[in-house]
């Protein structure tokens, strides 16, 4: 992400039988925010307190590999795939919040519908 001194949060869903399911870790810039210890549950509400909630996003989602911290929090094997989608928020020309979100490839399935 090109912000320079972030807040950084890191967070994982667990389904009902408390397998972890996702890893979301999630940054923003500490010259917006000042003091870290804004964010409490919501990154939003904290850019929010300050005026700078986000105007426009690009979003990507890709496979690619566990690395071993996946693993790890995951409880993944060897050569488990990830289905692996960031997201960078911006306030004008600037990101005011890059998040990547690492889901389990063995249990997701989207489905979009779009509409014109």
């Amino acid at each position: 992400p090109d912000v320079d001194t972030v807040v950084n949060t890191e967070s994982s869903i667990l389904d009902s039988q408390e397998v972890k399911q996702m890893v979301v870790r999630t940054l923003g810039p500490a010259a917006i925010l000042g003091d870290p210890h804004l964010v409490a549950d919501s990154l939003y509400a904290a850019l929010d307190s300050v005026g700078v909630l986000p105007q426009r996003a690009l979003q990507r989602m890709q496979a690619g590999p566990a690395d071993a911290l996946d693993r790890a929090h995951l409880l993944l094997e060897d050569h488990a795939s990830l289905l692996i989608v960031e997201r960078r928020c911006f306030f004008g020309d600037r990101v005011v919040e890059f998040t990547q979100t690492r889901y389990r490839g063995d249990v997701y399935d989207f489905v979009l519908e779009l509409h014109r």
